[in-house]
């Protein structure tokens, strides 16, 4: 169904085609697809936050920090079940924050550390800093 332009009872692909140029045209889309890229950053952003807010999923990206590891020496270093430390991985992968692979029939999982540098950059955005080392 189309939408009428205001006062006008033109249809809105009518009406644009009328009375915006191709600059309008390109300015809008351009406005579109910068809503589209924060949205986007807030949706990444949360799954990393939400992953980040637990603290045995800290303590797994402390310790792939150190190296990849098995999702079995993983959960040895932790008093839950393995289940538990299956959840908390997923929910690192789904983030973003760590990625797997498989040797053999074991899954390697080893820190993702590109997601956290772009927060850190988002962040000393926000802050109004510039910061070339990260």
């Amino acid at each position: 169904r189309l939408a009428e332009a205001p006062s006008h009872g033109i249809p809105v692909t009518a009406y644009d085609k009328t009375s915006r140029g191709a600059q309008s045209y390109r300015d809008l889309a351009k406005e579109i697809i910068s809503k589209l890229e924060n949205e986007v950053i807030w949706l990444a952003l949360q799954e990393t936050t939400k992953a980040l807010a637990d603290p045995i999923r800290r303590s797994i990206l402390n310790l792939l920090k150190k190296g990849p590891m098995t999702a079995g020496d993983i959960q040895s270093r932790f008093d839950v079940t393995f289940a538990s430390i299956s959840r908390h991985l997923s929910v690192l992968k789904d983030a973003d924050l760590i990625r797997d692979r498989r040797d053999g029939k074991f899954i390697i999982y080893e820190l993702n550390a590109s997601v956290l540098e772009e927060v850190l950059l988002w962040i000393y955005d926000l802050k109004g800093e510039k910061n070339e080392e990260i």
